[in-house]
């Protein structure tokens, strides 16, 4: 009988193939979600009554939603991330420090070069309230790559408080993108992808760095808020996606306020369940690919 293979994360070479592959299934899925909702009709047709199903309500929740997004800044941006550079180096983890750094820019950087150098929006839909391209969205990027940021030099017994108020944050920041009127749920959606991607690729470098007979210790507590970020994540996903496959098939004038809010409530649940996959994702990676290890002596 052939030997039973252990899980994915035991072995230093699986593991770092697993990990690549979800960076490139990152950039797939955020290419895809470029050409169904910019380069298509239909597409840009039920992002726009999305952004459009904003309007009902707005007046109660714009100043909550201008105070969330008032934060955010590039000078707020560079502290931000030499505040996280500072916590890993505090913590004696320089080369976890300096991943985290990488990811957090490496996914800010890579969003303003895809928004204005590399993706275009064609004017497809002449009643669209934005006419320029918009994705991916900066502020949602800004926030998630930051909470997933502190979420990693966070000490293993504090991560899932950290990762909990992170993905709240980078979740409310992407919905109030939306709420403003800035950005539509695609934007959002596309900014968690790329976090993702980055999120996959530090981990890949963390997993190269492991002492190959290290292995992560299993810790039941953190398991179980790992798969409660999961599940609540796919539930999001699963429901704002409905409500927009429900969309697409009334626009492009659903102009009744119960299928303008459908629309609406279907881009917000789908950008809060893209924050939290991230998060998830970041959660996996912190506990499998070893980034706890690094910068610590390998064990005789």
């Amino acid at each position: 009988m052939a030997a039973r293979k252990g899980p994915w994360w035991a072995d230093k070479r699986r593991a770092l193939t697993t990990l690549l592959a979800v960076a490139a299934v990152c950039i797939a899925l955020l290419v895809a979600v470029y050409v169904i909702f910019v380069r298509t009709t239909r597409g840009q047709w039920v992002d726009d009554a999305s952004l459009r199903g904003t309007a009902i309500g707005r007046q109660h929740i714009i100043e909550q939603a201008n105070s969330i997004l008032d934060v955010i800044s590039v000078s707020a941006l560079v502290l931000a991330t030499i505040a996280v550079g500072a916590i890993g180096y505090l913590r004696r983890r320089p080369v976890l420090a300096l991943l985290t750094m990488v990811l957090v820019v490496g996914s800010n950087v890579t969003t303003e070069a895809l928004k204005h150098l590399v993706f275009s929006r064609p004017h497809l839909d002449p009643a669209a309230a934005i006419g320029f391209n918009t994705l991916p969205s900066g502020h949602t990027t800004v926030a998630v790559s930051l909470g997933v940021g502190f979420a990693l030099v966070a000490p293993a017994r504090l991560r899932m408080l950290v990762a909990a108020v992170g993905a709240s944050y980078g979740a409310a920041t992407g919905v109030a993108t939306m709420s403003a009127g800035w950005h539509r749920p695609s934007d959002a959606v596309a900014a968690c992808l790329v976090v993702g991607a980055w999120t996959a690729l530090v981990g890949a470098i963390a997993t190269t760095r492991r002492h190959a007979a290290e292995q992560p210790r299993p810790d039941a507590a953190y398991a179980v808020g790992r798969t409660a970020f999961i599940v609540l994540a796919l539930a999001l996903l699963a429901a704002g996606s409905l409500a927009l496959v429900v969309t697409a098939f009334s626009v492009p004038a659903p102009s009744t306020r119960p299928r303008l809010f459908l629309a609406y409530a279907g881009g917000a649940s789908s950008v809060a369940g893209a924050a939290l996959a991230a998060m998830a994702g970041l959660l996996v990676v912190a506990q499998h690919a070893g980034t706890d290890q690094l910068d610590a002596p390998a064990r005789p």
